[in-house]
């Protein structure tokens, strides 16, 4: 008989040493250390946090340190098996994450989700940082709350559930920003926990309260929900901290921010399958696996920061071609990027039908896979919708390389389908030559060397290559 799958949570306290920056623990732990476990099918989503106790970044009254990481899994027994087990083993480990973590003090924590409650109006950060809306997706507070209960109350956790569902929730909901309270205990993989304090019981009961940014903490309403805590008498030891989201993690790396400084540094990954280069424009090359296991190669570049996320140029060859193609319509926005403000995409699709044509085009343009791929990337860079969607392919040429292009532009008119929901506009274009496909690349070229502005560079080149 399987083993029932039990959700829940790992959360990770941890802090730096005065000799690791910031920005150097982000692009360690951003861009290599968690995407390899957001790959990891049971891991659903992540996020990394920092003290605001008491209105004071740093400061841990609590006793909890300054950093705090988590991360929802759906199945917890997952953790106990490979190839989990097999991350946490230092020789797997790049020579980079071997150095900061002898930076960073950290430990474990798992729980298992006991129950989950969310306003009608929660919409989840992953969701508003692709609809565009940075601040929400970033703003609000997260408090934490852990309790421990009394030995000498056989039926105290009974009764602790039972304040907590009639007694304390009830006013809790009512508080003007509160979006979802998720609530958990000492999960069935975890042992002995190592703080347990003599008088305590061993299982440690977790609460997270999310709130939205302005919301009533400590109003009148929240004043009751917190005063109905002198109607539990089973509790023997509690903390409480609050935080904010530092960062949305994801199983792409993205941190361009972490990688822009003045100098140049590459870092390859063990597998050879993540490369970042640092610098003033900084640049990111890794892979998403799709919901069908595809592998799809990405390059992303560009000056960006989280809160405050550029537009996005996405860039995608399919059937013959390789990201090098937009090599010099890259650089060509490069040397604009004070006018030009934005991030670069390149993408690999899959080819996804037997033969590259006319018809061909009329299917991808049309495929479920290809709207599929577009969307797990989006969902994995945590990008919304594109300024500006290019997809180029080389089909099957004439004797004399003079065949014509074939070309179908991106808009909720002319394709109401699924490839609009991923742009404000866009062109999917198969040339049959490679004289054809060169010659349109020159085009773009002068274009984004020419334009004034993101928008004028995107309308010009749609227009280009349609009357190309």
């Amino acid at each position: 008989m399987a083993q029932k799958a039990v959700p829940g949570l790992i959360m990770v306290p941890m802090s730096l040493k005065p000799e690791l920056s910031v920005q150097e623990c982000d692009e360690w732990y951003n861009n290599e250390h968690v995407p390899i476990r957001m790959r990891l099918p049971y891991f659903e989503r992540g996020y990394r946090y920092h003290s605001i106790e008491n209105g004071v970044k740093g400061c841990v009254e609590s006793g909890l340190p300054e950093w705090l990481a988590t991360y929802d899994i759906l199945d917890m027994w997952e953790l106990t098996k490979e190839p989990y087990t097999r991350l946490l083993s230092p020789s797997v480990q790049s020579m980079r994450e071997h150095q900061v973590i002898n930076k960073v003090t950290a430990w474990r924590k798992y729980y298992d989700l006991v129950s989950t409650y969310e306003a009608p109006e929660f919409v989840s950060r992953e969701e508003q940082l692709r609809q565009g809306d940075a601040d929400k997706a970033y703003g609000g507070t997260l408090i934490v709350v852990g309790v421990r209960l009394r030995l000498d109350s056989p039926d105290a956790e009974a009764e602790w559930d039972r304040w907590y569902e009639e007694d304390h929730l009830p006013p809790l909901r009512k508080v003007p920003g509160w979006v979802r309270t998720r609530r958990y205990r000492t999960s069935v993989i975890e042992d002995v926990p190592p703080d347990a304090a003599e008088g305590c019981s061993t299982t440690e009961y977790l609460t997270l309260n999310e709130f939205a940014p302005g919301a009533a903490i400590g109003g009148p309403e929240h004043q009751i929900a917190i005063k109905s805590e002198s109607r539990s008498s089973v509790v023997s030891r509690k903390w409480r901290h609050s935080y904010e989201l530092h960062y949305l993690q994801s199983s792409a790396s993205r941190d361009l921010a972490a990688l822009r400084r003045d100098e140049v540094e590459e870092f390859v990954s063990p597998d050879g399958l993540t490369t970042t280069l640092s610098g003033l424009w900084p640049i990111i090359s890794s892979y998403i696996t799709t919901r069908d296991k595809s592998p799809i190669k990405y390059k992303l570049e560009g000056v960006t920061t989280e809160r405050a996320p550029s537009p996005v140029i996405v860039l995608c060859t399919w059937a013959g071609l390789s990201w090098n193609h937009w090599d010099g319509f890259v650089s060509a926005l490069q040397q604009r990027s004070t006018e030009i403000d934005c991030r670069i995409l390149r993408l690999e699709l899959p080819v996804r039908v037997p033969n590259v044509s006319e018809h061909a085009l009329d299917r991808l343009e049309a495929s479920e896979h290809t709207a599929n791929d577009l969307e797990d990337c989006s969902k994995a860079l945590m990008i919304g919708k594109a300024a500006l969607l290019l997809i180029q392919g080389l089909g099957g040429q004439t004797a004399d390389g003079s065949a014509a292009r074939v070309t179908r532009i991106i808009n909720t008119e002319s394709i109401p389908g699924a490839l609009s929901q991923f742009c404000v506009t866009g062109a999917i274009s198969v040339s049959h030559s490679r004289r054809d496909l060169e010659q349109q690349m020159r085009s773009l070229e002068v274009l984004a060397a020419k334009c004034a502005c993101l928008a004028d560079m995107t309308e010009s080149a749609i227009s280009n290559v349609e009357s190309l």
